[in-house]
């Protein structure tokens, strides 16, 4: 299932080829907990927090799956469907219900939520995300009547209206 109901995380180890798994059932007691993941400044695999009450991060050197809280930022569910790396390190979440830009910072295991929502209301507002040239961070709309554009640097967030050139469907 594309909403990252797996019970753990699994890889190929380039060094002899083997698949390798990591249980992740007791860092979180829900379904869908994860959508997307990016890999992060420092080697380790973030994961975009759909259900979950916090971070995912996965450490490939020692096969470490951890689950850094953020419930006192955000508690509600279909946070961020997601992931991409910034220049600087840090994983940009795309968000899906969240009324702002998620963004964990690996080297503190920080996570700062940008708020959005005077710029966009809807709900469902983006699926995917990915790190333009620029260094910007460009969020695919899934119901937002445009693409999403987010410049770490400054935390500045912008929506580039599509609505001339396709039609959206969910609206």
């Amino acid at each position: 299932c594309a909403h990252g109901t797996a019970d753990g995380v699994g890889g190929v180890d380039t060094t002899d080829g083997r698949v390798r798994w990591v249980d992740s059932r007791g860092t979180d007691a829900v379904d869908s907990r994860l959508f997307g993941a990016a890999t992060g400044g420092d080697g380790r695999v973030v994961f975009a927090p759909w259900v979950a009450g916090g971070v995912g991060v996965f450490d490939p050197r020692d096969d470490n799956f951890t689950l850094v809280d953020i419930s006192s930022t955000i508690i509600i569910n279909n946070k961020f469907a997601g992931a991409a790396t910034a220049s600087d390190g840090r994983v940009v979440f795309a968000p899906y219900k969240a009324d702002g830009v998620g963004v964990f910072d690996p080297t503190d295991d920080s996570f700062t939520l940008v708020d959005i929502s005077s710029t966009i209301t809807v709900d469902n507002k983006f699926s995917g995300a990915a790190t333009a040239g620029d260094g910007r961070v460009v969020f695919a709309p899934w119901v937002a009547g445009g693409v999403g554009v987010f410049d770490p640097r400054d935390a500045h967030f912008t929506l580039v209206d599509i609505s001339s050139t396709i039609i959206i469907n969910h609206q």
